[in-house]
């Protein structure tokens, strides 16, 4: 009797760790699903690049570096979604279709930044009448940046920018007088390294106006 006894008792302990470990499979099958469909993305951002003839844009990577830094948010890269999300709504500045999109993907806030026209300016800076000027070669890079509140929903900011960075420059004779001069050149690789500086500018102040606008949200 008491054989039988033990033998139900052990039936009993080993269904009972069957039980739980079944429950502790399930528990974390569940976890690893949720975590896969719903991301922590505090911050959605897309960036649309202007054509250039110089450098690969990298405008992207160092604004969710700086961001992610100095903020302390999961950054997200929109083409970096997996693609059970519809294509985002690049053309469109409709903030309605932004919202939309935004709210579906999971995240927070939504930042877009545009970039209308990424060149070289060269221009006269300083003159003196009849004994010398200046010239100086500039990097511009023209956008907009939106960014919007997904939770409220509301639009934050939808401003233009231009943001510039100084080059070489160099003193002239006025009988001078040459905007093409060979000390304002920039070889093929000098170009790569000043657009890249001037990238991470427009990212440095971008990204701090960013913060300011989630801050006094």
């Amino acid at each position: 009797m008491s054989i039988v006894k033990k033998l139900m008792k052990n039936a009993k302990a080993n269904t009972f760790r069957l039980y739980a470990v079944v429950l502790v499979i399930g528990m974390m099958l569940l976890s690893a699903i949720r975590i896969q469909a719903d991301p922590k993305r505090d911050v959605l951002l897309h960036v649309e690049s202007a054509p250039s003839g110089w450098i690969e844009s990298r405008l992207s990577e160092r604004l969710a570096v700086t961001l992610g830094r100095s903020a302390e948010m999961a950054i997200t890269i929109t083409g970096d979604i997996d693609g059970w999300m519809p294509p985002f709504p690049g053309a469109s500045r409709d903030f309605d279709s932004l919202a939309a999109w935004g709210t579906k993907a999971g995240g927070r806030y939504l930042i877009v930044v545009r970039v209308a026209s990424q060149r070289f300016e060269t221009r006269k800076t300083f003159l003196m009448p009849l004994i010398f000027q200046k010239y100086e070669v500039f990097g511009v890079l023209e956008g907009e940046l939106r960014i919007i509140d997904l939770q409220k929903p509301r639009l934050l900011a939808a401003e233009p920018f231009a943001i510039e960075l100084r080059g070489p420059r160099v003193f002239q004779s006025s009988v001078e007088d040459d905007k093409h001069d060979p000390d304002l050149h920039l070889t093929a690789v000098e170009k790569v390294k000043f657009l890249g500086q001037l990238e991470q500018k427009v990212a440095d102040q971008l990204v701090g106006q960013a913060k300011q606008l989630m801050r006094g949200k």
